[in-house]
């Protein structure tokens, strides 16, 4: 209750981080670009998924055609579509500490909020970097052992981080950010148990929403516990068997990125199986060895590196996401992996179900790590019927990760190819030049020095914490 105890020294970080930054510029922070890129590309491309298309339907009437023409009753219906469409196909991009799909629900309450408040948009970079730092510091606390327990923690996390970006595009005090941190803490939750269902996406946008929410109703004056994240609050609740990090201990980093971008449309933990089966097949086209001649593929991995693959007998695309075998054999029998193959009619494809069945997914012993799941090689081992070892690969850091980073012609094909998807499930073309003019509108701002604000001063447009709560 409020006034009860003090506040931790976590929350105080937090929230002076919230009431104190100044807006910064996006040529300062180019992991915003990025990540709006990125994450407004996979939007296009899940637009016409039959769970975003089921939630405009009933949130905002089935004419919304386009994400850039998106019309809903309210701004927090709008960011339920948006990070639901972000979701829809798994293509987002992820932090591996926490565990997360940061991007979706932070820049889809952004989105939805500045549609209506363009003049906010000065604050969208900051914004965004806020609510990443707060993401990653949470999913330090927390730790792995929260995400083991069965927790999606996009959407556990995915709130209190949207809060915390909608609270400073608000320019909500620190007294109001604590009560919307502690309004998202009253919304965060999500299952594992939904991955491969539309459930899964929709978990996202929920996040989306919630964030948003939080910060309207916190700015419009509704109070909540002054620490959520004190005693029996928000990290005793949702902490795993064995603690993360000391909360007391995080400091916010708003420049810090630590984001991978996704170069395949799957759960994030086959991306390195991936890797490994694409290096496989070159190894074997270069000794003209057919694939066929392969008894067995072995994918070795540390221990928890492949919790989140629960299918095993996928029967639609989004099954297909979760299950490894399934996406190495994509690689091995395609040399790519892509959005078509998580279309249902793929899953039923011969050549790769006959590599599938001789496919096994095996963990290395141990307690798992978030860390060393990451860190610690994967292996490919593929065998002939005689037992002898035909090819190996390993790798370490998976494609698009930091250590792995993509490349700009890397992050542009999959611009591109999300937009060609979204043409051929939609008819309507949207070009790559409209697409980087979009972007440029949402994160468009001038230099703090070009609009007269001194780097010592505090910002001089601070918006109001007002924000209607209906009809707008």
């Amino acid at each position: 209750m409020a006034g009860t105890e003090p506040k931790s020294g976590f929350l105080s970080k937090l929230t002076g981080m919230i009431e104190e930054a100044l807006p910064r510029h996006i040529g300062d922070l180019p992991h915003v670009r990025l990540a709006f890129e990125d994450t407004l590309a996979v939007i296009f491309a899940g637009w016409c998924e039959p769970v975003t298309r089921k939630t405009i339907d009933l949130y905002a009437g089935g004419n919304n055609a386009s994400p850039d023409t998106l019309s809903a009753p309210n701004a927090e219906d709008e960011a339920l579509i948006l990070g639901t469409a972000a979701h829809a196909l798994d293509f987002d991009d992820v932090h591996q500490t926490s565990s997360t799909h940061p991007s979706a629900p932070i820049v889809a309450a952004l989105m939805a909020a500045t549609r209506r408040h363009p003049q906010w948009r000065e604050r969208v970079a900051t914004a965004f970097s806020i609510g990443l730092a707060v993401n990653v510091a949470l999913g330090r606390v927390l730790g792995f052992p929260h995400y083991e327990k069965g927790w999606h923690a996009t959407s556990t996390i995915g709130p209190l981080a949207a809060t915390a970006a909608c609270a400073y595009l608000m320019g909500l005090d620190a007294e109001r950010s604590a009560a919307a941190l502690a309004i998202a803490a009253a919304q965060a939750g999500g299952l594992q148990r939904n991955f491969g269902a539309m459930a899964k996406p929709l978990q996202a946008g929920l996040a989306a929403a919630a964030g948003l929410r939080a910060a309207r109703l916190a700015g419009a004056g509704v109070t909540a516990d002054e620490d959520v994240f004190g005693p029996k609050g928000y990290f005793d609740l949702y902490g795993g068997a064995e603690p993360g990090e000391d909360a007391g201990a995080i400091t916010f980093d708003p420049a810090q990125s630590g984001i991978a971008v996704k170069l395949y449309p799957c759960c994030y933990q086959t991306h390195r199986p991936i890797a490994a089966a694409l290096s496989a097949r070159r190894e074997l086209q270069e000794k003209n060895i057919p694939l066929a001649q392969l008894d067995t593929i072995e994918i070795l991995g540390p221990a928890g590196a492949f919790l989140p693959l629960r299918v095993l007998d996928p029967r639609t695309g989004s099954e297909g996401k979760f299950c490894g075998a399934y996406t190495v054999a994509c690689a091995l029998v395609d040399g790519e992996v892509g959005l078509v193959h998580f279309e249902d009619d793929a899953m039923r494809r011969p050549d790769l179900r006959a590599v599938m069945n001789r496919t096994r997914f095996i963990e290395r012993e141990g307690k798992p790590d978030g860390m060393k799941r990451r860190s610690d090689p994967l292996d490919l081992i593929a065998r002939d019927a005689a037992g002898n070892e035909v090819v190996r690969t390993s790798v370490i850091p998976a494609p698009g990760s930091p250590d792995s980073p993509p490349t700009p012609e890397q992050i542009q094909a999959k611009v591109k190819d999300c937009l060609a998807f979204y043409q051929r499930k939609s008819g309507a073309v949207f070009e790559y030049g409209r697409f980087q003019t979009m972007i440029g509108q949402i994160l468009s701002a001038p230099h703090p020095a070009a609009s007269g604000v001194a780097p010592s001063a505090a910002p001089s447009a601070a918006p109001s914490a007002a924000f209607p709560v209906a009809g707008d």
